[in-house]
């Protein structure tokens, strides 16, 4: 997971390039704009911006810009998004471009375009549904989880499974978002797929450098997905069924065309497939009882008020359960062991657009999590040891972005507040009374922070600051200021450079037991005793792309502190401890190494290295 690779050589072959070449004039022609809708004047993410002969050249950010490098002086584009019209538009190399999108009215047939990007970064990686389609998964359906693992820096835990531990960090160090809800138990099933519904999934972000300001609470990696807007169109759905799972979604309008919904759930067949099965083969073929629950469920409600005015409602919950119960036996003890973790959330937000270069989003969320695994015996004195964690939080949060010219500048404030609740419970251990050891953990962050981003043709700078006043459980307070910065040297139209500072913060510990990435470790949170944990990461890196093959070669090194964890895993299953914090330890921890990415996008045959 961690590599150690001596970088002087490679280090000298970057910066003597950097001198050959970054006196060249770049003579590729630079395209941006924003893209609206046209009716309310609120940005579009998600909008892929297309060649005439379909190859994708950039898709919007979640305010609805797009950039990209094109060897032309101007050059005429489609614009496709769901739920709008198709449009064209004829864009200007320098200049910094406004469109509009037409709501779609009529119902028309569902037609896929599939394009691969020209441009893409060492460190950000955008990604619609359409990108993952040809990823192999055990449900058979579309999993917006699985392109990160493709990525280099990116390592997998459990094999076939979705933990990430991304250049030498832990698990517990990333941070997944649905619409900016952290979902802290991304996965089903030990994390065979992802609790995300294909049906709602629209424009995915996954960074693991130069990150965003706007998030903070980790020191490895962002996964941001937004959801779809639901369509305003007549009532459509969806319906799927795989050996593990069955499904749908519905969505469509409610009050005129300003009031949308879309719902979407699945439940696994484990649970019937097991008693069938003992059904046909008699108790005698399969001894003891299985019951395995896997469910998920999204809700989303968005109304458009007015041309500046929006709200919206998100309603999310998932579930697994594993539990086995031995058959009965004269003379033989019988066991209960059990595992299992369940998400919730809801978020209420409101979305106003006072002018076409203002953006104010506001909004509140809850956040809850748990999990829970033991074996306890069944013959008349219960005994066995039983752990998990619970997690609450409860967030106000509100975000500003605003353009000036060439410049994007955004700003916000957040407000958490969390519980915790890390359990132990030993159950009476050979006739003696067991312990049961679950304090409960309040802790209070407050983050104001600020980022801008500056773009021309020939390069771009991005930097942003978070600045973070924690009180922890014991009522101490503490402040850290978080720092990002990214820049992106265009060399020539198929050479760029991209270097890259993260400065991250993080105030809770994942207590990992086998480092697989499920989702049943123990969560603590950071206090006195277990300062919060810091990572200070720097890349530097050169991408070679043209339409048909694409070359990334960079080098990282990063510094962790405060980083905490179990003497051994195998403490995190014995009975003879009563408390966590008897067995644990904190200290420092480094990773540094190269990465390297080779992709073929175009002919019959294509593929990453």
């Amino acid at each position: 997971m961690i590599h150690h690779i001596r970088q002087t050589g490679v280090t000298g072959l970057l910066l003597g390039l950097v001198l050959l070449l970054g006196l060249q004039r770049a003579e590729g022609q630079h395209y941006s704009g924003r893209i609206r809708d046209r009716e309310t004047a609120r940005v579009v993410s998600g909008v892929e911006v297309l060649t005439m002969q379909g190859h994708r050249l950039a898709w919007t950010d979640g305010q609805g810009l797009f950039a990209f490098d094109y060897s032309v002086d101007s050059l005429r584009v489609i614009l496709l998004a769901d739920g709008y019209r198709q449009q064209m538009a004829l864009l200007r190399s320098g200049q910094r471009t406004e469109l509009a999108l037409d709501p779609r009215r009529t119902e028309l047939r569902e037609v896929t375009v599939v394009g691969r990007g020209v441009t893409r970064g060492n460190s950000t990686f955008g990604y619609s549904p359409a990108d993952v389609k040809g990823f192999a998964t055990l449900a058979g359906e579309v999993d917006v989880m699985r392109y990160p693992q493709i990525l280099p820096g990116v390592s997998q835990g459990m094999e076939g499974g979705m933990g990430f531990y991304v250049r030498g960090g832990g698990n517990g160090n990333n941070r997944t978002e649905l619409d900016g809800v952290p979902i802290t138990a991304p996965t089903h099933l030990f994390g065979l797929f992802s609790v995300f519904h294909p049906d709602i999934v629209g424009q995915s972000t996954f960074q693991m450098g130069g990150i965003t300001a706007s998030s903070g609470d980790f020191t490895s990696s962002l996964l941001q997905i937004r959801s779809r807007r639901p369509s305003a169109g007549r009532p459509r759905g969806s319906f799927a069924l795989s050996p593990l799972m069955v499904g749908g979604a519905l969505e469509g309008r409610l009050i005129g065309d300003r009031l949308s919904y879309q719902v979407a759930g699945r439940s696994s067949l484990l649970r019937p497939e097991y008693l069938l099965l003992k059904a046909l083969l008699g108790k005698e073929a399969i001894t003891g009882d299985f019951d395995a629950q896997v469910q998920d469920l999204y809700a989303k409600v968005h109304w458009a008020l007015s041309a500046q005015h929006s709200a919206e409602v998100l309603l999310f919950g998932s579930n697994d359960y594993l539990g086995y119960l031995s058959e009965e036996e004269q003379g033989v003890d019988r066991n209960k062991i059990s595992f299992g973790w369940r998400n919730r959330a809801l978020k209420v937000g409101w979305t106003y657009t006072p002018r076409e270069q203002l953006h104010l989003e506001t909004s509140v969320y809850y956040a809850g999590y748990s999990t829970r695994q033991g074996q306890v015996g069944q013959d008349g004195i219960r005994r066995g040891l039983v752990v998990g964690s619970e997690k609450g939080e409860w967030a106000l949060r509100s975000h500003l972005t605003t353009q000036v010219r060439e410049l994007d500048l955004g700003a916000g404030l957040d407000l958490h507040q969390q519980t915790f609740r890390p359990m132990m419970q030993s159950m009476a251990v050979d006739g003696a009374r067991g312990a049961d050891w679950s304090p409960t953990f309040t802790t209070t962050l407050a983050s104001l922070y600020m980022e801008g981003r500056y773009r021309n043709p020939n390069y771009s700078v991005q930097a942003g600051l978070r600045y973070n006043l924690f009180r922890d459980p014991g009522r101490q307070i503490s402040h850290h200021l978080d720092a990002r910065l990214k820049y992106e040297l265009v060399l020539t139209p198929t050479l760029s450079l991209e270097a890259t500072y993260d400065h991250l913060t993080q105030y809770q510990h994942t207590l990992e037991g086998l480092p697989v990435g499920w989702a049943l470790d123990l969560v603590i949170p950071a206090s006195h005793r277990f300062r919060p944990e810091h990572s200070d990461q720097g890349y530097l890196g050169g991408v070679w792309s043209t339409p048909g093959l694409y070359i990334t070669l960079g080098g990282y090194y990063r510094r962790l502190t405060g980083l905490t964890a179990y003497r051994s895993w195998l403490n995190h299953f014995t009975r003879h401890n009563v408390s966590w914090e008897e067995d644990v330890l904190t200290g420092r921890g480094h990773s540094y190494g190269l990465e390297l990415w080779v992709e073929k996008r175009q002919g019959r045959l294509t593929g990453s290295l």
